[in-house]
């Protein structure tokens, strides 16, 4: 939705929150921005220059709804721990980035639930997530970092404590190289919220998203965290970092914001849980409210799009203040290095099948990969190996074979793993 307004407001948003154990509040970054412009009298200016920036890029790219070619991100995951419950499992990362991939590709398995209204605006962004194969000293790496931490949280409201290794937290590695997440228990105040994220123009040591461990997670390594453990905060909080803002314009309900996105809805304010449509506010009938878009604040398995106009606003991030890290080669770069065995997790979807099913996964690394179907007989019914890839998204069509169980194998230079598929008519 957008409006005639004056750029960034350096005035803080005031919220009325619940407490997690009833309804929290799925993201502070409207306030931390403002308390970040309290003590950096030049970030107001930077970030007027990213908007105007952002505004000429939209002119100049009417029309398109992508980059043209796929963007990929390095990202490194510092997992923060005082508990066994707060190192979350490799699988759980894993399944993150696989999350964010099928949410910003548009090839999220619940893209069928898009209003009929709103997926003519639904977009594949062509931006996708890798976890970082060489650290900062270009050393070999997996991505995740694990710390233990005599804190037993944090409190990214607050202050940064979670982002410097001095303070009890883990230093940011190089944003020019790097999406930096930082993983941990939320304490103080942000026992409040699950998710945190710097805008571009912020400073270096800072930037990047501080998630609660509860909601990391995808469709089959979960979080904990109810109504949120499907990783949708990440997706959201990533959004905020490529400089989308919440898409009723964090105005208080006063009908007046604005996300600088022409083919959102004008909207009210944030939407929890699941709304029926049409959810209509503001006098934005007869469709009302895009409260599916992963920028509002509903339960994770009831968001499932950005529009097309996010996805160029994303773009421009990547072309103007978050340009460097747009040809980053930290996941694919394994020149010198020994590239230890590693796990290789993918998904089939869905799962039981009609005959036609996808097989998707985050891998490690560019590398050749080959996935096999076999039945239970143990023939082959399906070889396929694509080269040099970093992430994997196959449609396979079996529906010319038999009812039952399949095993899929997906295969890379060093890592193999296995699943069932089950074709049900």
């Amino acid at each position: 939705m957008l409006k005639n307004l004056l750029l960034l407001s350096a005035t803080a948003i005031v919220l009325s929150v619940p407490s997690r154990a009833q309804q929290p509040h799925r993201c502070g970054t409207m306030e931390y921005l403002a308390k970040q412009k309290a003590a950096d009298p030049g970030l107001e200016a930077r970030m007027a220059a990213n908007e105007e920036f952002t505004r000429k890029f939209e002119e100049q790219t009417a029309g398109m709804r992508t980059s043209s070619t796929a963007i990929t991100i390095p990202v490194v995951f510092h997992i923060l721990y005082h508990t066994a419950a707060q190192n979350i499992s490799d699988n759980r990362i894993y399944d993150q980035v696989l999350t964010m991939n099928k949410d910003y590709g548009h090839y999220n398995l619940d893209t069928a639930n898009t209003p009929a209204a709103f997926q003519p605006m639904a977009a594949n962004t062509n931006i996708q997530f890798c976890l970082a194969h060489t650290d900062p000293n270009g050393v070999y790496t997996t991505g995740i970092v694990r710390k233990s931490v005599t804190a037993t949280g944090f409190d990214p409201y607050s202050n940064d404590n979670v982002k410097f290794s001095s303070m009890g937290g883990d230093d940011a590695w190089d944003r020019n190289y790097y999406l930096n997440i930082w993983v941990a228990n939320f304490t103080g105040a942000s026992t409040q919220i699950i998710g945190i994220s710097q805008f571009p123009g912020g400073a270096a040591a800072t930037d990047g998203c501080v998630i609660y461990y509860g909601t990391v997670g995808g469709d089959t390594y979960t979080g904990t965290t109810a109504s949120y453990n499907l990783g949708r905060t990440v997706t959201h909080e990533v959004g905020h970092w490529l400089n989308l803002r919440h898409i009723w314009g964090d105005d208080g309900g006063a009908c007046s914001g604005s996300d600088y996105v022409t083919d959102t809805p004008n909207q009210a304010s944030e939407n929890y849980g699941c709304p029926a449509f049409p959810h209509v506010s503001c006098t934005n009938g007869p469709n009302g409210d895009m409260y599916m878009n992963y920028m509002d604040y509903g339960d994770d398995n009831c968001l499932n799009m950005f529009s097309v106009g996010q996805g160029t606003r994303m773009i421009a991030a990547l072309n103007g203040p978050r340009s460097a890290i747009k040809t980053s080669t930290r996941c694919d770069d394994m020149t010198g290095i020994s590239n230890p065995s590693v796990v290789l997790p993918f998904t089939v979807y869905p799962n039981p099948s009609a005959g036609e099913f996808v097989v998707a996964s985050q891998l490690n690394g560019r590398t050749d990969v080959t996935v096999t179907v076999s039945n239970v007989l143990g023939k082959t019914v399906y070889c396929k190996t694509f080269a040099g890839l970093s992430s994997l998204v196959e449609k396979i069509d079996l529906s010319n074979q038999s009812n039952g169980i399949y095993l899929v194998e997906v295969k890379s230079a060093n890592a193999l793993s296995t699943r069932k598929v089950v074709l049900s008519r």
